[in-house]
C-alpha cells in the first residue's frame, strides 16, 4: 500500500490478543479516515487468524496510507496462547518484540512520527524514550478500570488487596478508589487484584505498565464523556494543571489559590512554586474551620440532631460566649465525622497551614479580635522563598468591604489590586464564557497589560449544569483525593527499617501473619504481621511495592516542613505517646 509522503506516520502497536486488537483496529480505522499514514504492528500468529476469520484486508484496502507489519511473538506455532499461559506470552513477547520494535523504528521510512502503544506493553515507553519518539498510551478497557489500576498502590496500602479469601471479600466495599467509595466491591476490581498474591509476576507486570502511563505524552482511553465523566475527571484534572504550570511563559513565580482546591497545594509543592491561599469567606468562618479538630476533641462535634444546633460551642477561642452549633460552617455540621465530604473539606482547610502565606477576605475594623487569634496560631509558613518575602497574613491588600457572591468575584477583585502594582497575572478558570457573556470583564482588565486569562478543562461534560446543588460532582471533577494515614499506621511505617534489622521482615508466609512484631516501640505486645501496612507484608524487601511504600512514606515525611496526621488523641493515644515530641496531631505542625 502506498504511503502519503507528507502526512504524519503513526505506528499502532497493540497487545496481540483479540480484545486489544479489535479496539486498536477501530482506532486505526478512525485515524485512517483523517488521511494519516498508519503502520499496524501485529504478531504473525494473530495476523494469520485475522486473515483467516475476518475481512481485514477488504476493510482496510480503502485506506492507501495503511499497512500491516508483523513480527514473531517468540512462541512456537502450536502454543495455545490462552489466558492460562499468560506469563509465558508476556515473557516471550518482551524478549522478541522489544528488539524488533527498536530496529523497525530505526529502519522504517518514512520515519515514525508518533507511537500509539497498548498501555499494557510496559517496554514500549522505554523504546520510545530511547529513540525520542512521542508516545501515546491507548488503554483498551474502561476509564473506571484504568482508574482502579492507577489506585492499586492505595489499595495495597489500605489492605484492600490482596483479597484474603476466594469469596469472603468479594462483596466487601472498597473505599480507597476516589469517586467509587460508595459502590465498588472486591468483585468489581480488575482481575489481577483478585489474586491472593501481590507478588505475582502478572500483577507486577500490569502495575508497572500502568504506572508508566503517567509518563507518556498522551493517554487515550476507550470510552466517552457521557458514560464515564466522573472517572475521566479524576484522571485528567491534576495532570492538566501540572502541564499548564510547567508550560506557562514567563514561568509562574507564585500561585494564589482557592483553598477549596486541595490539589493545587500538592501541585505547587511538587513543582516548588510558592503558594498563597486566598480564603474568600470571613475570618470568623476560617477560624471556626481551623478549630474544628479541637471542637471534635472536646466532644462538641459531631452534632447529634436538631437539639444541638442551639448548643453553645465553647472550644473556639474568642467565640466561646456566642458560637452555636448552627453558626458553624455547613460542612462542619455532619452527624458523622467520618463523612467523606467533611473529611475532604477539612483536608482542604488544613492545607492552608502548609502555604507560604494566607490572604483573608476581610479588614481589621470588622474582625480584629478574630484576626488576632489567627495571627497567634502556630503555623509553619516559609516566608522567605527563592527571593520572595511573604507576610504571614495579608489583610489590607484586599480590603473588601462589600460582600461578594461566589469565589470568582473576590478573587477577581484581588487580581485587580495586584494588577495595579504592575504584576504579571494569569487568572486560571475552567471556562470563562459566562464571564464574557454577562460581565464587562474584558473591558475591566484591558487596562492591565500584564493580565491574561487561561482556561482548562474542569473534568465535567459540556452539558453539566455546574450548579450549587451538585457540589460533589464539581469537586470530584476538580480534585484528586488525598491519602490518609492513622498515627499507628504511620508509626509502624517509620519503624520498618528497625523491623527489618531485627529480622522480623520480610514475612516468610502465612504462618508469620499472626507472629508478634516486637520492634515497634509501644506496640510490642499486640502488633502482628497481618497488622502491618499492606505495602510491607511482601515476601521480599526488594519487592517494588515494598520499596514504593518506603520511598513514598519515609523520605517525603522526613523532608517535609510539617507533618499532618489524620487522627486524634483519643483514637491513637498509644502511637501519640511514642511519636517524637515536636510532632503534633491534626493541625499542630513541627518546626
Amino acid at each position: 500500500m502506498e504511503d502519503h509522503p507528507h502526512s504524519p506516520h503513526l505506528l499502532i502497536f497493540p497487545l496481540p490478543i483479540q480484545g486489544h486488537l479489535n479496539s486498536m483496529l477501530k482506532l486505526a480505522e478512525l485515524l485512517s479516515l483523517q488521511g494519516l499514514s498508519i503502520t499496524f504492528l501485529n504478531s504473525h500468529h494473530s495476523h494469520k487468524r485475522l486473515l483467516r476469520y475476518t475481512d481485514i484486508h477488504a476493510r482496510f484496502a480503502q485506506y492507501p496510507g495503511f499497512r500491516f507489519k508483523t513480527f514473531s511473538d517468540g512462541l512456537p506455532d502450536d502454543h495455545p496462547r490462552t489466558s492460562h499461559q499468560i506469563t509465558e506470552m508476556f515473557d516471550a513477547l518482551y524478549l522478541s518484540a522489544r528488539p524488533f520494535l527498536k530496529k523497525m523504528l530505526i529502519d522504517t521510512l518514512p520515519p515514525v512520527s508518533c507511537i500509539i502503544g497498548d498501555g499494557i506493553l510496559g517496554f514500549v515507553p522505554d523504546v520510545a524514550k530511547e529513540l525520542k519518539i512521542p508516545l501515546i498510551h491507548f488503554r483498551t478497557v474502561s476509564a473506571c478500570s484504568i482508574w482502579a489500576y492507577f489506585c492499586i498502590p492505595l489499595l495495597i496500602q489500605a489492605g484492600n488487596i490482596p483479597l484474603r479469601g476466594r469469596h469472603q471479600d468479594m462483596d466487601r466495599l472498597i473505599t480507597t478508589v476516589p469517586g467509587m467509595e460508595a459502590f465498588l466491591r472486591g468483585r468489581d476490581l480488575p482481575g489481577i487484584c483478585k489474586d491472593n498474591d501481590i507478588n505475582d509476576r502478572i500483577f507486577q507486570f500490569v502495575l508497572d505498565a500502568t504506572l508508566k502511563s503517567s509518563e507518556v505524552d498522551v493517554l487515550l482511553l476507550n470510552t466517552f464523556e457521557d458514560l464515564e465523566g466522573p472517572m475521566l475527571s479524576h484522571i485528567r484534572t491534576k495532570k492538566a494543571l501540572e502541564e499548564l504550570l510547567i508550560d506557562l511563559r514567563p514561568p509562574v513565580s507564585c500561585i494564589i489559590g482557592d483553598p477549596i482546591l486541595g490539589f493545587v497545594s500538592d501541585v505547587a509543592k511538587e513543582l516548588k512554586i510558592p503558594l498563597i491561599h486566598f480564603y474568600i469567606a470571613s475570618a470568623c468562618s476560617f477560624w471556626t474551620s481551623l478549630c474544628t479538630p479541637d471542637v471534635i476533641e472536646a466532644g462538641e462535634l459531631p452534632l447529634k440532631g436538631y437539639e444541638d444546633l442551639d448548643s453553645l460551642i465553647t472550644t473556639v477561642p474568642g467565640m466561646e460566649t456566642f458560637l452555636r452549633g448552627r453558626d458553624l460552617p455547613s460542612f462542619c455540621r455532619p452527624n458523622d465525622i467520618n463523612d467523606p465530604i467533611f473529611q475532604q473539606f477539612m483536608d482542604w482547610i488544613l492545607k492552608s497551614s502548609e502555604t507560604n502565606a494566607l490572604i483573608l477576605n476581610t479588614f481589621e475594623d470588622l474582625e480584629a479580635p478574630i484576626l488576632s487569634h489567627i495571627r497567634t496560631k502556630r503555623f509553619s509558613f516559609d516566608r522567605n522563598y527563592q527571593g520572595f518575602t511573604f507576610s504571614p497574613y495579608i489583610t489590607k491588600l484586599c480590603s473588601l468591604k462589600e460582600k461578594k457572591i461566589g469565589h470568582l468575584n473576590p478573587m477577581l477583585k484581588l487580581v485587580e489590586f495586584l494588577s495595579l502594582a504592575s504584576l504579571n497575572i494569569t487568572f486560571l478558570k475552567h471556562n470563562h464564557k459566562c464571564l464574557l457573556r454577562y460581565s464587562g470583564i474584558q473591558a475591566r482588565f484591558a487596562q492591565y497589560p500584564g493580565f491574561r486569562f487561561k482556561t482548562f478543562c474542569d473534568g465535567l461534560a459540556a452539558h453539566h449544569p455546574r450548579t450549587a446543588d451538585r457540589p460533589i460532582e464539581i469537586f470530584d471533577g476538580m480534585n484528586l483525593s488525598a491519602r490518609h494515614f492513622r498515627a499507628a499506621s504511620f508509626w509502624a511505617t517509620l519503624c520498618i527499617p528497625d523491623v527489618i534489622q531485627a529480622g522480623e521482615l520480610p514475612l516468610k508466609g502465612n504462618e508469620d501473619m499472626d507472629r508478634l512484631i516486637t520492634a515497634v516501640p509501644g506496640m510490642e505486645t499486640f502488633l502482628c504481621g497481618r497488622d502491618l501496612p499492606g505495602f510491607f507484608r511482601a515476601n521480599d524487601i526488594d519487592d517494588p511495592i515494598f520499596q514504593l511504600g518506603m520511598n513514598r512514606t519515609l523520605k517525603p515525611s522526613s523532608e517535609a516542613d510539617g507533618l499532618l496526621l489524620n487522627t486524634s488523641h483519643n483514637a491513637d493515644h498509644i502511637s501519640h505517646a511514642i511519636l517524637y515530641e515536636d510532632v503534633y496531631l491534626i493541625i499542630r505542625m513541627f518546626s
